[in-house]
């Protein structure tokens, strides 16, 4: 399995991001373009720039999260692959 390690591990990382991290992910990136919409507008109405700003931070907080969870989970798996192959070696 010449590099497989790396695909499982993302796979496992994205999996792992999915069951543990999306929710926190969502509300947190919603508090943070809330604060910002908040800030920058100087109001806490609903208004739909309001909503909007909120949408974009949950959709920006899932997809660095995401991104790091496979990022990770695939430096992961290469570090098993590499293992398993100096093991292999001896």
């Amino acid at each position: 399995m010449k590099g497989g390690h790396c695909f499982i591990g993302a796979a496992v990382g994205f999996v792992a991001f999915l069951l543990l991290a999306l929710y926190p992910a969502l509300l947190y990136g919603g508090v943070a373009g809330h604060e910002f919409a908040r800030a920058a507008l100087h109001t806490s109405d609903a208004e739909f720039i309001t909503k909007a700003l909120v949408m974009v931070g949950m959709t920006v907080g899932s997809v660095i999260g995401g991104i790091l969870f496979t990022a990770a989970g695939a430096a992961l798996g290469s570090l098993v692959g590499l293992a398993s192959r100096e093991g292999q070696r001896e």
